[in-house]
């Protein structure tokens, strides 16, 4: 089994190289356990990340920090990200539960079931691979 926590899923710019990641490391039957932010408060959750002040300080750790040359963008994939300077230090994508399972099936890994948090912010699913 893989369990992969903490919406790490969402910091990889290359959706299908997570997914492909997962598969290619699984055996038939094996299990696959995912816990990611979902994509239904996307405006809500965007500005909760652009008023903390600790995330621009968590990717910037070679220079002191200059307020001035943070860019914050939420693109239409759902990708929050950060850019200190022009470079992308942060990132974070946010799904639906359907995308997850449709990039699942892409790599070969069946549904089986879910659990959404009682605010519908964070769900948490698991997947066998065929």
């Amino acid at each position: 089994m893989i369990v992969c926590i903490g919406s790490t899923i969402g910091n990889f710019k290359n959706q299908d190289e997570i997914f492909s990641l997962f598969s290619n490391n699984l055996n038939k039957g094996d299990k696959l356990l995912l816990d990611f932010q979902l994509n239904t408060y996307l405006e809500q959750t965007f500005k909760k990340y652009k008023i903390n002040k600790f995330y621009p300080q968590f990717g910037v750790f070679w220079e002191k920090f200059d307020e001035n040359k943070i860019k914050w963008i939420l693109n239409k994939d759902n990708f929050i990200t950060l850019y200190y300077n022009n470079i992308d230090v942060f990132r974070s994508k946010k799904y639906s539960l359907e995308e997850v399972i449709n990039y699942c099936k892409k790599h070969n890994l069946n549904y089986l079931n879910s659990w959404k948090d009682k605010y519908n912010n964070s769900c948490i699913a698991i997947f066998e691979k065929k």
